[in-house]
């Protein structure tokens, strides 16, 4: 419960932060491929999805908690990639804030792996 207690500080719901086990492996694999696929198209969220690409496999092996990181980034991706095209076209201000609001929240999916990294996320077996 102490890893819940880390991503309510970032903003993530507890539901999402402590799911069983078996279903939070699944959704970072599925996750991680989508998420690169969006980087040639869209510029602006292909810094969050390289980095993606980094963490999810690494959060699904050492953490099951942690691992709720990758599709939170990965959805911090998506939306990234939907709005900035739209804000370009109508206001140029916008766009420039938009990639500064995607690594805000990149910056609070890695704190809330870094804590949670940190603390005993291993009282969870894995399987």
């Amino acid at each position: 419960m102490r890893c819940c207690t880390i991503c309510s500080w970032v903003l993530m719901p507890q539901a999402l932060c402590c799911p069983d086990q078996s279903i939070a492996a699944p959704i970072c694999s599925i996750a991680a491929p989508i998420c690169p696929n969006l980087a040639p198209i869209y510029p602006a969220a292909a810094p969050i999805c390289s980095i993606t690409a980094v963490i999810s496999p690494i959060t699904a092996l050492t953490c099951p908690i942690a691992a709720l990181t990758c599709p939170i980034v990965a959805l911090t991706c998506s939306i990234a990639a939907l709005t900035c095209p739209i804000a370009a076209l109508t206001c140029p201000i916008a766009a420039l804030t938009c990639p500064i609001t995607a690594m805000i929240y990149l910056n609070s999916a890695l704190i809330c792996l870094a804590a949670t990294q940190s603390l005993s996320c291993h009282h969870h077996s894995m399987p």
